[in-house]
Formats: structure tokens, C-alpha cells, sequence
């Protein structure tokens, strides 16, 4: 009964949260261009691997889902629909390579919520101190997924003692993700920047350039 429960709110947050998506991002999503989706698919497909052939190696005894920081990544350019998209199609697809275990709706929800935090970096009508909030949503976003949405997804499975083990792990290892996708996601964005600089004029310019160019380093002021 808890498995069928837990999936319904599952299903329903991930319902909630594509509608979310599309009303924050209902002027941008309409303006998305061939290039734009094409950029969100090459993202997609390296979260995919990264999460489905790197990320399921050892490192330090401990699986790294690497992946997740790519689905951070799209939601930092492509605003909250393209977060959620990039967290749909790479569960879904990840799922189908990995056919192992039960299918849990939690588990996708996990995904997509990391893309929409990614998005609320760039929320606000100012891009400064944008380092501070990126770090501020990716630490909750990988908290709120590892140890709260991914423990009772276990549960709910029947993995109970899994799950307790699992909690015990992500403390371990949550600061090494962050170790690796901190400076992932400020070179990632930087070169994105760099690529797609004269998209800034145009109406169907990145999600986070909606305010301007990035500053990627704090000018020294000149001594008089």
C-alpha cells in the first residue's frame, strides 16, 4: 500500500511541478529555438551517461551520481521547463538502460527537482552574488533528494535497510559531490557564457542571461 501511496505523490509533485515550471517559464518556454533544444538534448544525453556508466563506478567504495550536476547545469541555462525536462528524460532513459530493482515515480521526481533548483539560481531580477545561490541550491537540492525523497522511495520499495545504509553513505559523500560539482558547474557555466554571449539581445536568449552577462571574477579596484 505504501509503494502505490508514495507513487500517486510522487506522480502528482512531478505533475505540480511541470505546471510550476511552464507558468514561471511560460514567456521563455515559447520562444525555445532549434539550437536551444539541441543544447538541452546534448545535456541530457551527457547527464546520461555520466550518471549511467560513470556514475555507477566505484569511487571510494561510494557510487557518485555525476550525472546530477549536468541536470543542475540545464536548469541554470534553460530555466525551470528545461531543468524539469532534463530530469524527466534522463531518469526515464536511465531507467530504460538500467532495467534493474522496482521503478519508483520518487526517484524521477529526485531528478527533476535538482533541475528546477538549478533554475531558481537565476530567479531573481539580479544576477549578483549568483556563486553563493548557485552553491546555496545545489546543497539543497542534493539534501532535500538524498535524504529525504531517495530514503523514502527505499522504504516505500521495501528496501528498508537500504535505506538506512543509504543515509549513512550520502553523509559521507554528499561533500565530495560538492567538491566535484561545484567547480563542474562554474567552468560549465563559464564557457556557456562565452558560447552563447550573443544570445543576450535576442528574445530567446539563455535563462541565465535574461539579466545580463555573468562576472566570473571580482574586479580589483585601482590604487589612486
Amino acid at each position: 500500500m505504501l509503494f502505490w501511496i508514495t507513487n500517486i505523490i510522487a506522480m502528482l509533485l512531478i505533475l505540480a511541478m511541470f505546471f510550476i515550471g511552464i507558468f514561471i517559464d511560460k514567456i521563455h518556454a515559447k520562444k525555445f529555438t532549434v539550437k536551444n533544444i539541441t543544447l538541452l538534448g546534448l545535456i541530457v544525453a551527457l547527464s546520461i551517461i555520466l550518471t549511467n556508466v560513470i556514475g555507477y563506478s566505484m569511487v571510494f567504495g561510494f557510487r557518485i551520481m555525476i550525472g546530477n550536476f549536468m541536470i543542475f547545469f540545464a536548469g541554470m541555462v534553460f530555466g525551470p521547463l528545461g531543468g524539469i525536462m532534463a530530469g524527466f528524460c534522463s531518469d526515464l532513459v536511465g531507467s530504460m538502460i538500467n532495467i534493474t530493482g522496482t521503478f519508483h515515480f520518487g526517484f524521477m521526481l529526485s531528478k527533476i527537482f535538482i533541475g528546477f533548483c538549478g533554475s531558481l539560481v537565476f530567479i531573481f531580477k539580479k544576477n549578483n552574488f549568483w556563486f553563493i545561490k548557485m552553491i546555496f541550491f545545489l546543497i539543497f537540492s542534493l539534501a532535500i533528494t538524498s535524504f529525504l525523497i531517495t530514503p523514502i522511495c527505499l522504504v516505500a520499495s521495501g528496501l528498508g535497510s537500504l535505506a538506512t545504509i543509504n543515509y549513512v553513505k550520502k553523509i559521507i559523500i554528499l561533500p565530495i559531490e560538492l567538491l566535484i560539482f561545484i567547480p563542474s558547474l562554474f567552468a560549465c557555466l563559464k564557457i556557456s557564457s562565452l558560447l552563447l554571449k550573443n544570445e543576450i539581445q535576442q528574445p530567446s536568449k539563455p535563462w541565465f542571461l535574461r539579466h545580463g552577462e555573468l562576472k566570473f571574477h571580482i574586479k580589483k579596484k585601482a590604487n589612486k
